[in-house]
């Protein structure tokens, strides 16, 4: 912006309130990108339900969960946008995270994850302790380095026509910033 002072380290202090702000939580941490493809999971949300629904009635974890998942694994096999709204899976993800989060804020979350039953195994553990494991395969497997394969490498190429018709979901998405 014209007329700005710039210092000569963006990082060090150059006024009494910066020290202040320096102990809060900064909301500038979270990409715009991030709140935009949301924003437009939401939107589809907002009009198929009404805008804030899981906070005027209970919702159950257990729907959001496997929404989230379904997107990942359409997100995970190559699809980049839903095929009938053109919002990215991204978006979606993102989305039914922030409303477990923040229905479990307003206490409208139904918690209705699987019982854990009896002998019930810590997953925090479980997940840690992995590395054992990993560090073990690491060292057996060590020196080698085979190719390590990508969507890109094997994946056809799709027609003239779903190309041109991802072009212009992409551009839709991705809008350019030049006027």
């Amino acid at each position: 912006m014209k007329g700005l002072l710039a210092p000569k380290d963006p990082y060090t202090s150059v006024n009494p309130k910066d020290i202040l702000a320096s102990t809060k939580l900064d909301l500038s941490l979270v990409p715009e990108t991030m709140e935009l493809d949301t924003a437009l999971a939401f939107l589809e949300g907002a009009l198929k339900y009404g805008r804030y629904n899981w906070r005027a009635k209970p919702v159950k974890m257990s729907v959001y969960i496997s929404a989230l998942k379904r997107h990942l694994k359409k997100l995970e096999a190559g699809e980049d946008h839903d095929r009938s709204t053109g919002v990215k899976h991204i978006g979606y993800i993102l989305c039914c995270a922030a409303i477990i989060n923040d229905a479990g804020y307003y206490g409208t979350l139904v918690d209705d994850r699987p019982p854990r039953g009896p002998n019930n195994p810590d997953m925090s553990k479980v997940i840690d302790g992995a590395s054992k494991t990993i560090r073990r395969l690491n060292a057996i497997f060590k020196g080698l380095n085979p190719k390590q394969y990508t969507i890109n490498d094997i994946t056809p190429k799709p027609s003239r026509a779903k190309r041109s018709n991802r072009r212009k979901i992409r551009q839709a998405s991705y809008p350019s910033t030049v006027s």
